[in-house]
């Protein structure tokens, strides 16, 4: 996904224009939002302490399942993904997406770990 796949008046315009040219009924359109699989996300803020935001986001990079996005790095597993933001100046941003709560939970915690054996 790119940084537009999650802007919600981007999905929405989208939306409206394959209703268009579809013709898709209302009734339609629900049970196929209704078909569509749930996401939990945690989203969860980490001070850097001290450490360089742009040093950690770089060893993110390097990781084996990681991709660059424009907006940071996406950690993917067979379980979901996690989004690695720089927030500010000394903060870093984790969004993991997941099909349980468990599972998304379980990623927040595996990136917050790496980060923190990073900034050691």
């Amino acid at each position: 996904t790119d940084l537009w796949a999650r802007d919600v008046f981007f999905a929405a315009a989208l939306l409206y224009k394959v209703i268009e040219q579809h013709s898709f009924s209302l009734e339609r359109l629900e049970r196929s939002v209704d078909s569509l699989p749930v996401f939990l996300r945690i989203s969860k803020e980490m001070d850097t302490k001290g450490v360089s935001v742009g040093h950690i986001m770089k060893r993110l990079e390097e990781e084996k399942n990681a991709q660059k996005r424009l907006e940071g790095i996406e950690l993917i597993s067979e379980k979901g993904g996690v989004r690695v933001t720089p927030d500010s100046r000394n903060s870093i941003k984790i969004l993991a997406e997941a099909q349980s709560f468990e599972a998304a939970s379980e990623l927040c915690g595996f990136a917050e770990e790496l980060i923190k054996r990073i900034s050691q």
